[in-house]
């Protein structure tokens, strides 16, 4: 068997991490040398959520549309498979919609229930506990906090520490 059909055996059967749920959706956003440059969030099995500005900075040229393709590694999945992904839904890199919905594109999909997300009128004062990738650092580091209620914009504040 090839590398590439073993490759695709495993993931037909993959599914998140169940040891360690507060991560196990992470996804890991990197340019095509490998050099992590942001996190997102797996929603479902064939999506990933992150920042329209992390999705830009995965490319070269940074010019970020829909068809564009940027790898991810789904560091919460079993083997931490790294697949292509394409850009299917963009917000802008205005604060407020500084989204983008990547769509796995060349690998079978695995199993993994949809995301749940809580309320958003429910979040005011409500610890936080998030995996991210600063520097590039391929470990990951972990950040807590507290949430605070949105503002004008319906931007939600993050403060670090006292979770």
């Amino acid at each position: 068997m090839s590398g590439s059909s073993e490759r695709t055996t495993k993931l037909k059967s993959l599914t998140l991490r169940i040891t360690d749920p507060e991560t196990a959706r992470v996804a890991a956003v990197h340019r095509a040398t490998g050099e992590i440059v942001g996190a997102g969030c797996v929603v479902d099995s064939k999506h990933i959520l992150t920042c329209f500005h992390v999705a830009a900075a995965a490319l070269t040229p940074r010019t970020l549309e829909r068809g564009r393709h940027v790898p991810v590694t789904l560091v919460g999945a079993e083997g931490q498979p790294t697949v292509t992904t394409t850009v299917r839904k963009l917000g802008d890199n205005r604060p407020e919609y500084d989204l983008a919905l990547l769509e796995i594109v060349d690998q079978p999909r695995f199993q993994c229930s949809r995301v749940e997300f809580a309320s958003l009128w429910r979040h005011g004062d409500k610890p936080y506990s998030v995996l991210g990738f600063p520097g590039g650092d391929r470990q990951g580091r972990n950040a807590t906090g507290r949430l605070h209620a949105a503002d004008a914009k319906g931007l939600v504040q993050m403060d670090r520490g006292g979770a």
